[in-house]
């Protein structure tokens, strides 16, 4: 009988070890201190009632309540219910904000104005309701964003109405640049051709988050150009070009600035994580991306102009254990037919991210860059980062290629609290062999 008990010991030992590790059941969940709707927090956390809860599980919910930017303090608590499962008590309190801003800047020495109205959890259903203006010489750019947990809807409309300049090297003037006078713009090199450019596009996008890494996109954009020579010749296609976009994302996100989201800091919205910035991360993490666009113009839309576009975008992203980060990406576009508003330009809407004077257009497409940021500083005040970049991109147009090479650095100063990034840029352009300077308050380079 004593090396019965003996045997059964030996076999039942493991299955009491492992009965001992196994994580408890939630049999409640419990929200509190919350204003946002209680159905939009559990949503959020990665168990349910019935699930056994874990480490991982509790890290996972904290990240992704983090992410909505809604919560001043956040404590996910753990209870015995008596029953050896667990009750589980999420105290997330939230608020809400309108807020009017406007901001001043200046890219190659031309200034800028802007103005923004923003909203953020008024309404309960933790949205970011936003409008955007931002004036330039000649240059009207106004958009308007309803962003939700589950999907998004966002419009903007793009005016222009300024002489542009042609070079003899191909490039043209950049719209940082429009409003310098011809003796100033002569300076980058010989001009051939000079024309006023009547340009108009408006967009309609709406999104949707298929799952926390994958996001889908559709829009309609309706484009409009006029050309008038003034010397030399002018672009052909003029007239309207109405298409439709399809877009579609994994990985890590690279959609800008949330502009909603730092001014919600104000008011101590999306400050719970405050702490978190402070840890030392655990281990260098790297997160790679995918972008995908297509779009195309019929006469079917109302278009003068038909034409197709593709797009695509790899990213890889590298956060280190000091908080420094290493962004590479490559960037590349074909097209055929585009008329000449609807070309692929060396600027920042094919994400290059230094200023330049001049620019190339073409139907075809390629970006490499890499972008390192360094904190100089990071304290409970704000954190003081050095931005070093370096880029280079092709472009083929009508059986002729072109190239645009920079660097760069960028000095910005931002508050935790409160979202007025000051700072100071630089980029040297290869090509042009010139520097140009940006600086900024409250705004963007």
């Amino acid at each position: 009988m004593k090396r019965l008990k003996i045997v059964l010991w030996i076999l039942l030992f493991p299955t009491a070890l492992l009965a001992a590790d196994i994580s408890p059941v939630v049999t409640s969940i419990t929200i509190t201190d919350n204003r946002v709707q209680e159905s939009i927090v559990r949503k959020k956390l990665a168990f349910k009632i019935g699930d056994a809860l874990d480490d991982a599980k509790l890290a996972q919910s904290r990240a992704n309540l983090f992410s909505l930017g809604l919560f001043k303090t956040l404590d996910i608590q753990q209870n015995p219910d008596g029953h050896g499962g667990v009750a589980v008590t999420v105290k997330a309190k939230d608020g809400w904000f309108i807020l009017p801003w406007v901001m001043a800047g200046s890219r190659g020495g031309e200034r800028y104005t802007g103005a923004m109205l923003m909203e953020q959890n008024y309404f309960s259903h933790a949205e970011k309701l936003m409008y955007f203006g931002m004036y330039q010489d000649s240059i009207s750019f106004d958009s308007f964003a309803a962003m939700f947990p589950d999907f998004g809807v966002s419009a903007s409309f793009d005016r222009r109405n300024y002489t542009e300049h042609r070079y003899a090297n191909s490039s043209y003037n950049s719209s940082v640049l429009v409003g310098r006078e011809l003796d100033k713009l002569q300076d980058f090199g010989a001009i051939s051709d000079s024309y006023n450019r009547n340009t108009g596009a408006t967009k309609v996008t709406f999104n949707l988050p298929l799952s926390r890494d994958v996001r889908a996109s559709a829009g309609i954009n309706a484009n409009t150009a006029q050309y008038s020579p003034i010397t030399g010749s002018a672009p052909i296609n003029e007239g309207s070009s109405n298409a439709l976009q399809l877009g579609f994302a994994c990985g890590r996100s690279d959609g800008g600035r949330d502009f909603s989201g730092s001014f919600a800091r104000i008011f101590g919205m999306g400050m719970a994580d405050l702490q978190e910035n402070f840890k030392p991360l655990p281990c260098a993490k790297s997160e790679w991306g995918f972008q995908a666009n297509v779009e195309g113009s019929s006469k079917d839309a109302g278009s003068d102009n038909c034409y197709a576009k593709e797009s695509i975008v790899l990213s890889r992203e590298t956060k280190y254990c000091g908080y420094s980060r290493l962004l590479l990406s490559a960037r590349f576009g074909a097209g055929s037919d585009a008329p000449f508003s609807q070309l692929f330009a060396t600027n920042r809407s094919c994400g290059m991210l230094g200023v330049y004077a001049r620019e190339f257009r073409g139907d075809t497409f390629a970006l490499v860059s890499a972008n390192y940021r360094y904190p100089l500083a990071r304290n409970r005040t704000g954190t003081l980062n050095a931005d070093f970049f370096g880029e280079a991109a092709a472009l083929t147009w009508q059986s002729s290629g072109f190239g645009k090479q920079g660097a760069g650095c960028n000095i910005t100063w931002q508050f935790w609290r409160f979202p007025l990034p000051i700072g100071i840029g630089y980029t040297y352009c290869l090509d042009d062999q010139n520097w140009q300077t940006s600086f900024a308050i409250g705004g963007m380079f």
